[in-house]
């Protein structure tokens, strides 16, 4: 017997999920059927997923009662109308029966990889500001794919939240309420974890810290190194240090006041929201990388490294302090360059995202 949904979400990993929970939900409220498809195995790495962040996965589908199952996995009974999908590798999802395809990539639009060819293969792709979509259709003229600019759907949690909502993840996360709120959010490679000082937490306990590192930081072997320093930092008591399977940043940002990150695409996300940013660049490289400079090139991201005038750029642990407390005293000082970067890559920022997207979905499928 078929089984029909009329939405399934690829999760090639596991923070894909923050970029469709709150679209999810919307559609559920539509009665429209929603399937996770999970990967076992890496879609990029030659390893099968780590037991525990499965397990985490699995929980947390049962805890929103979501459907899952597996790609790799006999999907021959499903007749799903779309596929929503976070990555450009559209031939891993041949096994699927499926009659349209959506593509929504789960970070800002800049990396080199978002304006690959393969992504037109694609029957609608939602792109989140008028860079990515005048971008693509000047790359890729012919392309049968409907570039259309909704806008970013992760941001829709956090611009709606109530001051209930809020206060409620203050208390969760133990914050003083009487503190600004610094949000600390690291990438895994290259990463500032390393290049902050062990008395992070000592030298700002003015304020409070919450931690939110990149789920590789967590998952894979390799940084071991960087568990033993957060694992440090947590021992503070204004350290709120993010579970693994708090995969969500929005949350945090939605009650940060100034948000520290280094190579993260997240400094697009906080800005849009109207906060101020400061970019850490002292990031610890692998010996490899220090040796080969065009290594070293190719893992940048040079689409980024355009807009980093936008930012508050620090090079140095000790000008942390003084650039954070500026950003505090005085958060409108770069308005105008956040309202300027936002309407180029995020475009509209009105909670209304999702809806749009839904909207357009529905829409497709009534008249296909």
């Amino acid at each position: 017997m078929k089984e029909n949904y009329f939405i399934a979400f690829i999760v090639n990993e596991f923070y894909f999920l923050q970029i469709y929970e709150y679209l999810a939900k919307l559609l559920a409220k539509e009665n429209q059927r929603v399937l996770f498809l999970l990967e076992k195995e890496h879609p990029r790495r030659s390893e099968s997923r780590n037991k525990k962040t499965l397990k985490i996965e699995e929980d947390f589908f049962r805890r929103n009662n979501f459907d899952y199952d597996y790609l790799n996995a006999d999907l021959s009974h499903l007749s799903t109308t779309y596929i929503v999908c976070a990555t450009h590798h559209y031939h891993h999802y041949k096994n699927i029966n499926f009659k349209y395809s959506v593509l929504m990539t789960h970070g800002i639009g800049t990396k080199k990889g978002y304006f690959n060819e393969d992504n037109t293969n694609y029957d609608i792709q939602f792109c989140e500001g008028s860079y990515r979509k005048e971008k693509l259709e000047e790359l890729f003229p012919q392309a049968k794919t409907q570039f259309i600019n909704v806008g970013f759907a992760k941001l829709d949690a956090a611009v709606n939240i109530s001051t209930q909502e809020k206060n409620e993840l203050i208390e969760k996360y133990k914050l003083d309420s009487n503190k600004k709120t610094i949000l600390y959010s690291p990438t895994f490679y290259p990463s500032s974890i390393e290049k902050i000082k062990r008395r992070f937490p000592d030298d700002f306990k003015d304020y409070n810290i919450i931690i939110k590192p990149h789920f590789f930081s967590y998952e894979l072997k390799r940084y071991a190194r960087q568990r033993l320093i957060l694992k440090h930092w947590n021992q503070y008591h204004n350290v709120y240090l993010a579970k693994a399977d708090e995969f969500n940043l929005v949350p945090f940002m939605a009650v940060a006041d100034v948000m520290i990150t280094d190579e993260s695409s997240a400094m697009f996300e906080f800005t849009a929201l109207d906060k101020p940013v400061i970019c850490y660049r002292n990031v610890k490289l692998r010996l490899s990388y220090l040796l080969n400079k065009n290594k070293l090139k190719r893992r940048m991201d040079p689409f980024i490294a355009q807009f980093n005038s936008y930012f508050r750029n620090v090079y140095t642990y000790s000008e942390l302090r003084p650039f954070i407390d500026e950003c505090i005293a005085n958060p409108d000082a770069d308005k105008e360059k956040r309202k300027e970067i936002t309407d180029k890559l995020v475009g509209k920022t009105d909670g209304n995202v999702c809806q749009r997207i839904v909207k357009t979905l529905l829409d497709f499928s009534s008249q296909a």
